[in-house]
């Protein structure tokens, strides 16, 4: 029987063994596996640093296989719990992102309390923005799983909009999988709402980094023309602020 054909075995309670037989030269194989462009193709893209200790970025974009969905891959200084807390406690999330009242249980209530001037109080927003730079806007959403510090999966406001947050340990640091899948009216906002991930998590990255926070609105202007232009979408089509 042809290798290639047998499926994985199960080496215990928690690993899966596949043996694979690939066409050669074993450094092209070698170079399908460590190239992010190569590796890209089959996988995921991301630096990896061939070394021990070294960082192993997945940059996943499986865009054929979800039209609505965009995935963000971080690397955020750790630990995790401190990771978990700046995503979970209303007043450090408000320093980033949102602040608002979570409960961190299946069904729970996940409110999204926006003041960008909070974040960006000597910059001037696009008018499209101006709501949710001030007064604000704020909305709801529920929690579909929790399961801290690892997972954490809501609606963000209705249910066309599902995010999932997902933190493992990586070395020192605590890598950071963020996946927004878009659907219905939402799937027109999919360049906008990749766009605001991006530069929230650079805040979050800052905060924890104890560094100065980036400039927001001229980043999100830079920033929501390159994802629209990635996801199809137009940049004029929704807006946060209809969300209040």
């Amino acid at each position: 029987m042809n290798p290639n054909d047998l499926p994985g075995k199960f080496h215990g309670p928690a690993e899966v063994r596949f043996v694979r037989l690939l066409p050669g030269p074993i450094d092209r194989v070698w170079a399908y596996l460590t190239d992010p462009e190569k590796r890209a193709r089959w996988f995921a893209g991301g630096v990896l640093e061939p070394r021990v200790g070294g960082r192993n970025l997945l940059a996943f974009r499986h865009r054929d296989l979800a039209p609505g969905e965009v995935r963000l891959v971080r690397l955020l200084p750790g630990t995790i719990e401190r990771v978990w807390d700046f995503i979970t406690d209303p007043e450090k999330r408000a320093r980033w992102f949102a602040g608002g009242l979570l409960e961190q249980k299946v069904g729970g209530r996940f409110v999204f309390a926006m003041r960008h001037k909070n974040l960006a109080p000597d910059e001037t927003p696009p008018a499209e923005y101006a709501k949710v730079q001030d007064p604000g806007v704020t909305f709801e959403g529920r929690v579909i799983r929790c399961e801290p510090p690892r997972l954490l999966e809501f609606t963000f406001g209705g249910d066309d909009s599902v995010v999932t947050f997902e933190l493992a340990p990586e070395g020192e640091k605590v890598r950071l999988i963020v996946t927004h899948r878009a659907s219905g009216s939402d799937l027109a906002e999919v360049g906008s709402f990749a766009s605001g991930w991006h530069i929230h998590f650079a805040m979050l990255i800052a905060l924890l980094e104890n560094a100065p926070l980036p400039s927001f609105w001229s980043e999100h202007a830079r920033l929501k023309p390159l994802y629209c232009k990635l996801s199809s979408t137009s940049p004029d089509a929704g807006c946060i602020s209809s969300r209040s």
